[in-house]
């Protein structure tokens, strides 16, 4: 279809005749670093204009090739014509183009026919909760499952900060490299510094300084004590 899925105009028909061992062989490809070219109907920008926009208006705009990452790719169904697997990938990556892209490979055609977000980040369905199922606690006065700051961010990197540090960072003040373990810490990445389980701050790595003022961690926010005021 025009949209990779199954909103679009079909615009070619295929026989669908591949075992299972095919469909496994052809995934092999999509694992790990690859590259895919955005669907033409999607949010990214084109001088300032959405490539839908452009797309239901019959523009077709030159889409450059995107670096990828498929973390994992299994296959839950196998029951032709439809196929249904669970993907793990980075940020930036199109299902409906890999569809499209799968059909291909295996001398085909394909579209998504739906889609489902099981987790991000951190977070998978067991951390959901349904609007329901929160308005009931409301009406129960029951305390609401909500995680602290440092919870919600725990998939980002750690810095730990106590004694002098730590005070001076309460007023906004940078820890400086020989008061914590800077060990794995990437340049440019975003982290929570924490004094024992309470989020502080959160700031990002920036070895050598930064801007007109020096320093090796830009920080962003920095948090009342927990049962303090703002």
């Amino acid at each position: 279809t025009d949209t990779y899925d199954a909103e679009g105009e079909i615009l070619a028909t295929s026989a669908v005749d591949i075992s299972e061992g095919e469909l496994h062989r052809a995934l092999a490809d999509f694992r790990g670093r690859i590259s895919q070219v955005p669907p033409a109907y999607s949010a990214l920008k084109k001088d300032g204009q959405p490539l839908y926009k452009l797309a239901r208006k019959g523009v077709e705009i030159e889409r450059e090739l995107r670096d990828i990452r498929i973390d994992s790719l299994v296959v839950n169904a196998f029951a032709p014509p439809e196929i249904t697997f669970t993907v793990r990938c980075s940020k930036g990556t199109y299902v409906r183009t890999l569809c499209h892209d799968i059909g291909h490979e295996l001398g085909s055609a394909a579209h998504m026919t739906s889609l489902r977000r099981v987790a991000c980040g951190c977070f998978s369905e067991a951390d959901c909760h349904t609007p329901t199922a929160i308005q009931g606690l409301l009406d129960q006065g029951a305390p609401l499952p909500l995680l602290s700051p440092a919870e919600a961010l725990a998939d980002w990197p750690t810095l730990s900060v106590s004694g002098p540090a730590l005070g001076r960072l309460r007023d906004g003040v940078a820890p400086r490299m020989d008061e914590v373990d800077t060990t794995g810490l990437v340049a440019g990445e975003q982290l929570r510094i924490l004094a024992d389980d309470e989020l502080i701050a959160v700031a990002r790595f920036v070895p050598g300084g930064f801007g007109k003022r020096p320093g090796d961690f830009e920080i962003i926010k920095v948090f009342p004590p927990s049962g303090g005021s703002a």
